[in-house]
């Protein structure tokens, strides 16, 4: 008996011991790399993997924007809390898709310290509606109850509401990205001082042409 135990033990080191397994760590996306297997995948026509992978590339580059438009945001005026932003389109499978779609959103929210005042600022990017939408901007101009205010080459409107205490600014810009500011708690002068020329010229610079 103890021969055969023996005999068995052996034979079990003998037999080939089959290959260790390591699941492989998440890597971060490389825009380059999901640019070249799209490319490969359309190439042997297997065009659901290569719009997978530009959606993939879309998302990665949506999420650098994203970014850079936040940073370009002004600080916080005086009294104000300048909020936390998330990332929206990071880990976001669909990030791609809606990014292509609708345009990337991006907001900014200021709250007033011991007071109900906030700030709301939210920024389109790379959105098809906007070009449908600049024509009605433009004839919602002649309001009279909206001022013009121009920031050099680009024009928004301005609306003042329940009496001075609510302003509301909106700004199309390149044809293309769209800026909509709502604000209460301040008074003019501090809206404007906030959202000021170097304000829209840093979002310029950001949103690209």
């Amino acid at each position: 008996m103890r021969q055969l135990i023996a005999f068995a033990i052996v034979l079990l080191f003998c037999l080939p011991a089959e290959a260790q397994v390591r699941q492989k760590k998440n890597t971060p996306a490389d825009f380059d790399g999901l640019l070249k297997a799209s490319g490969e995948a359309f190439h042997q026509q297997d065009f659901g993997t290569c719009i997978s992978r530009l959606q993939d590339a879309i998302s990665l580059a949506a999420a650098q924007h994203h970014a850079v438009i936040l940073a370009a945001m002004p600080p916080a005026p005086s009294g104000f809390t300048k909020q936390e932003s998330t990332q929206q389109q990071q880990n976001n499978p669909f990030g791609g898709a809606m990014a292509g779609s609708i345009g990337l959103v991006v907001e900014q929210s200021y709250n007033q310290q011991g007071g109900n005042g906030h700030i709301s600022v939210t920024v389109t990017a790379n959105s098809p509606m906007v070009g449908m939408f600049e024509a009605m901007f433009r004839m919602a101009g002649m309001d009279p109850d909206l001022e013009v205010v121009e920031y050099n080459e680009f024009d928004a409107l301005f609306k003042t509401e329940n009496g001075g205490k609510k302003f509301n600014l909106q700004m199309p810009l390149f044809g293309k990205h769209f800026l909509d500011i709502t604000a209460t708690g301040l008074d003019e002068d501090t809206f404007f001082a906030t959202f000021s020329q170097k304000f829209v010229d840093a979002l310029a610079a950001a949103m690209g042409s």
